[in-house]
């Protein structure tokens, strides 16, 4: 009897332990497509590093945002640019090692406002084949979510088959998160689609 409580205590241990490493490796995040890692030397000589993180805003999906001190701006610290995947055989337009000050960066501030570093992935011959933006901050450790806008929806009263304008078109402003309706203008011998 206390031998089979010992081995099914063991079963149980055992069993726990690859839940957790499976749980473990399942909730670990992907790496973004581009590794970018700031590294500088502080004032004792320490080598420090930071990596840029995914901006995460629809809209930004090849954006990615470095908070750096600002010993670390005075330091002319150096950027290191990497697939992660493999998916850029040419590398990028910006070099790993690029000091900062070769990168003429503005400020990001504590948004998604200012100018960003853009840079390029190449294919094997060289060629763009993906466009990035790097928003570098001494202020923000992340971007504040970018500011909504309004829509402006244009109703075009077209004839379908001459493509004739019939009327003049009419453009609407609509705030985010609402809807409104339209209501299409009477035009003699013509029915709204």
């Amino acid at each position: 009897m206390k031998n089979r409580r010992t081995h099914f205590i063991s079963i149980l241990i055992i069993v726990s332990l690859l839940l957790g490493l499976f749980v473990g490796a399942s909730a670990q995040q992907a790496l973004p497509q581009v590794g970018i890692t700031a590294s500088w030397s502080d004032e004792q000589g320490n080598v420090q590093q930071l990596m840029a993180q995914p901006v995460g805003f629809s809209g930004y999906e090849n954006a990615y945002w470095l908070y750096l001190p600002p010993d670390a701006v005075q330091a002319d610290a150096t950027l290191d640019f990497v697939d992660n995947y493999g998916q850029y055989p040419g590398g990028f337009t910006q070099p790993s090692g690029t000091p900062l000050s070769m990168l003429g960066f503005v400020d990001a501030g504590a948004d998604l406002s200012q100018q960003p570093v853009y840079f390029q992935a190449l294919d094997a011959n060289g060629m763009p084949v993906a466009d990035f933006m790097l928003y570098i901050s001494t202020q923000a450790q992340m971007p504040a979510p970018p500011a909504v806008q309004n829509a402006f929806v244009t109703v075009y009263y077209v004839d379908r088959t001459t493509n004739a304008e019939l009327l003049q078109a009419q453009t609407v402003e609509i705030a985010p998160e609402t809807s409104q309706t339209i209501q299409a203008q009477q035009i003699e011998n013509y029915a709204p689609e």
